[in-house]
């Protein structure tokens, strides 16, 4: 084993050690949450579909932004911008109706939470750092490193009892 391969399971084991201490054995993975649509007895938020457009837009101010570029709008049209925080979703949907799409309906949407897939880190500092830097151009503003549990892995409880117990020179 060479040198950096020594500082680096060192380095390893420092960290699992301080992980250790409050998640006995666990592996970290980034949770994150999007919208999806659902029954209006469970909706947090809403969406409005445009068959005009294909697209299910968001109330937000981007969106709105570029519908208003889209469509070339201009005077009394582009003051939802202002406003768009304090309007409701008849409101919103009777702007989109007027502006850009007579057809469309407003859409119930729920926020879940998943579990990113293929994506797992040693330890929980790594994810922090893996969000800090990359996190905002793959995931929403809410991702947090998620702790799983080995218990049910043997091979791996084994081999990270090995990295933290072991002393390299």
């Amino acid at each position: 084993m060479n040198v950096s391969q020594t500082q680096f399971l060192k380095e390893l084991q420092s960290q699992l050690k301080v992980d250790e201490k409050k998640h006995k054995t666990s592996l970290w993975t980034v949770m994150d949450y999007k919208y999806e649509l659902c029954v209006p007895a469970s909706k947090d938020c809403f969406a409005i579909y445009s068959p005009f457009t294909y697209e299910l837009l968001q109330p937000d101010k981007e969106t709105f932004n570029n519908l208003i570029e889209l469509f070339s709008l201009e005077g009394e049209a582009t003051n939802i911008l202002d406003n768009l925080d304090s309007l409701g979703e008849d409101e919103i949907l009777a702007w989109v109706h007027e502006h850009v799409d007579t057809e469309a309906i407003s859409v119930p949407q729920q926020q879940v939470s998943f579990i990113v897939n293929n994506q797992v880190f040693l330890t929980k500092k790594e994810v922090e750092q893996y969000l800090e830097n990359d996190g905002a151009n793959n995931h929403s503003q809410d991702a947090h490193p998620y702790e799983m549990s080995l218990y049910k892995s043997g091979a791996m409880e084994k081999l990270l009892d090995i990295v933290t117990n072991a002393v390299f020179e």
